[in-house]
């Protein structure tokens, strides 16, 4: 396939996948659309330099992070509750502060890989405080990841038990980073942890009353 007929295909499917976009964002409430519309802006404060010509939120001192952690936190708990139009009680908050704290966590072995190829206005937290202490942070930050689960109002006993095996071998995967790690230890192993989450507590509940 030429280049020609390979732009052609990717038009064809960007098309394709925007009348998609248009014919499903018209079934969506207008609760849901203001959501996506803002966490949309985030996204793209994050990848495209829209506040100044050269800077965007990644650039901003320790907005990295915390951006990337607020978007998928809120598209993955605060989104489906307002579609399902759940009342955003306690519960929802505390899962919604869970998913922000893994998320953190999965996302410092990155930090620690790209410790001496990120731009220098690009602070991080192991540019901040180095590998050691990023570790001991993520270490602390999980261990409130599950703590928080025993703070909700319906408790079971299948999510604290994926939490906890979650959390342990996202323990193992921070600790096990470096900023020499093998070239898709991060971009397939941890990036893969969520879906291995996925994958516990679909388990749990097809298996156990």
């Amino acid at each position: 396939m030429s280049l020609t007929e390979s732009l052609r295909a990717i038009q064809l499917f960007s098309l394709l996948s925007f009348v998609c976009m248009i014919y499903y964002a018209m079934q969506l409430s207008y609760d849901v659309l203001f959501v996506c519309g803002v966490f949309g802006l985030l996204t793209l404060l994050y990848a495209l330099p829209v506040l100044s010509r050269k800077r965007n939120l990644r650039s901003f001192h320790g907005a990295k992070m915390y951006t990337i952690a607020i978007v998928w936190s809120g598209v993955t708990v605060l989104l489906p509750a307002i579609d399902g139009m759940l009342e955003l009680q306690v519960d929802v908050w505390i899962t919604f502060v869970q998913r922000l704290l893994f998320i953190i966590v999965i996302t410092l072995p990155f930090d620690i890989r790209d410790l001496n190829y990120d731009r220098e206005e690009i602070n991080t937290i192991p540019k901040s405080l180095g590998i050691k202490y990023t570790k001991l942070l993520g270490i602390g930050l999980l261990i409130l990841f599950f703590i928080l689960e025993f703070f909700k109002d319906q408790l079971q006993y299948k999510n604290v038990f994926s939490i906890c095996l979650i959390s342990v071998l996202s323990a193992i995967c921070l600790l096990a980073s470096s900023d020499k790690q093998y070239k898709y230890y991060a971009s397939f192993f941890v990036e893969g942890l969520p879906m291995i989450w996925f994958g516990i507590l679909s388990l749990l509940y097809a298996l156990l009353p």
